[in-house]
């Protein structure tokens, strides 16, 4: 694996936030920092490759390891890697490659790879608010339903996929997601995704953009719930900048 998250007790909140930044590290184009839009340091993304390239946690619960595989191109979550009776399988999402080679390609024997019938898309998982969000509640999760119950089936993908995500994924894009989640992190039920973050993840495109697009500290953004409620309003950009860890590559 790339990087490895500790969620067992060892885990604090500062070894979270040093997992984020080298999850940021790693999937940025160090040309591209601070270039886009206005007197701003954030980090960006590289452009695409196609094939695309993925990267690699190793999630460390107290019962067994979990090995999680994000898009490069766009930190996507395409599934992931445990270990059953001693062998390496992996569930992977609908629009996960198919060739062996691209993805895990360790694991090569097609009987160890499940691919499933939904994407990972937020469409398809599911109220984002219904996990708890940090290392507590990914330990138990994996101790209990991957490790204990061994319950492979698509209601265990989508739960452990909306904490995989919200937690490594969009706390790396957001980093109000990121101090949300540092919070809580000594909690047990952890952050639970409220309307600010919520609208946060549905508008990773339209922020990166409005940084980009900046050519002076002045902006009009706003951000509305599901109910048309305006839950982020952002006249100076450098206040964006600050909920923000990384931007989206925007040609």
């Amino acid at each position: 694996a790339d990087l490895t998250f500790t969620v067992t007790k060892s885990g604090t909140s500062q070894s979270y936030s040093t997992l984020l930044n080298s999850f940021r590290d790693k999937v940025k184009d160090p040309k591209l920092t601070g270039t886009y839009g206005f007197q701003n340091n954030l980090p960006v993304v590289a452009a695409p490759t196609t094939p695309a390239k993925y990267l690699y946690i190793d999630i460390q619960a107290d019962n067994g390891i979990i090995t999680a595989a994000f898009d490069k191109n766009d930190l996507y979550y395409m599934g992931y890697a445990h270990t059953a009776d001693g062998v390496k399988k992996v569930r992977l999402f609908k629009g996960a490659p198919t060739d062996v080679k691209l993805i895990f390609p360790d694991v090569t024997n097609k009987n160890n790879r499940y691919y499933s019938t939904i994407t990972g898309n937020y469409n398809d998982l599911g109220d984002r608010a219904s996990v708890g969000l940090g290392a507590k509640p990914l330990n138990k999760f994996i101790n209990e339903e991957i490790y204990t119950k061994k319950k492979f089936d698509i209601t265990t993908d989508k739960k452990l996929a909306l904490m995989v995500i919200q937690t490594i994924a969009e706390a790396a894009r957001f980093t109000y997601i990121e101090g949300e989640i540092v919070s809580k992190f000594s909690d047990n039920s952890g952050f639970k995704c409220n309307d600010k973050a919520k609208s946060l993840e549905n508008n990773w495109e339209k922020t990166s953009k409005t940084v980009k697009n900046s050519t002076g500290p002045r902006i009009d953004l706003e951000l509305k719930d599901e109910n048309g409620k305006v839950v982020w309003k952002w006249l100076q950009v450098g206040e964006l900048v600050d909920v923000m860890g990384i931007l989206k590559y925007l040609k």
